[in-house]
């Protein structure tokens, strides 16, 4: 099996993994989307880390990692990819009319904490799990992983625009299966697509700004908002 094949199973077995099962193996932190939170960051981490080259794994590669990618805040690519990638999510429109609310068979773990932690807190807690996780470590993890890995293999073995699409498919596939839902899979494929174009143009640590300006914009609206 090609490497690229076994790292994108190990990508969809692995959050599936955190989001179905292992949140439910600790008490309650606030609320179970803290847990689903921490789950999911802790696996992305540790993904990223023991898919790095050995020489890259410590702190001091890792923050020449951050600092390449932060150089790209300035970047008017990256802020137009956040921009172009965040109009691609309107497609959930068309993902709505061709599926509708269709949900997709998935498992998920019998056990269940009765603990709950830190009740009082669960709103608040909520809101920063949500920001650091899913507006930071996700999208930053995703683009490593994504653009930075799998997109430039299946390019070699496809060429271009194929390799981008393929990837672009792959990505929402992976959200497809993890969330058990059809809701957002051509929105996801647009969305896969942009990140794929600027990372290619300009390096995954470009598509890592987008993807979290992106992120972070809906998931402070969903706060606000939700």
């Amino acid at each position: 099996m090609p490497r690229v094949i076994r790292l994108i199973a190990i990508i969809i077995v692995g959050e599936y993994l955190a989001r179905h099962f292992l949140l439910y193996l600790f008490p309650v932190i606030g609320t179970l989307r803290v847990n689903d939170m921490l789950a999911t960051g802790l696996f992305y981490i540790a993904l990223v880390w023991f898919t790095a080259p050995q020489s890259s794994r410590s702190m001091v590669r890792v923050n020449e990692a951050l600092r390449g990618v932060l150089r790209h805040v300035r970047s008017t690519q990256s802020w137009l990819g956040a921009a172009a990638a965040s109009a691609a999510m309107l497609m959930v429109v068309i993902d709505g009319l061709l599926w509708g609310n269709m949900r997709l068979p998935f498992l998920v773990s019998p056990w269940r904490y009765d603990l709950v932690l830190l009740p009082g807190f669960g709103r608040i807690l909520e809101g920063i799990s949500l920001l650091a996780v899913n507006g930071l470590v996700v999208p930053l993890s995703e683009e490593r992983l994504w653009r930075g890995l799998i997109q430039p293999q299946i390019v070699n073995m496809t060429g271009v625009s194929r390799g981008i699409l393929a990837t672009s498919l792959l990505f929402s596939v992976k959200h497809t299966i993890v969330d058990a839902s059809l809701a957002r899979f051509l929105a996801l494929t647009a969305f896969g697509f942009v990140m794929g174009v600027l990372a290619h143009r300009r390096g995954w640590h470009a598509s890592a700004i987008s993807h979290m300006l992106a992120n972070l914009v809906a998931t402070g609206l969903s706060l606000v908002y939700g």
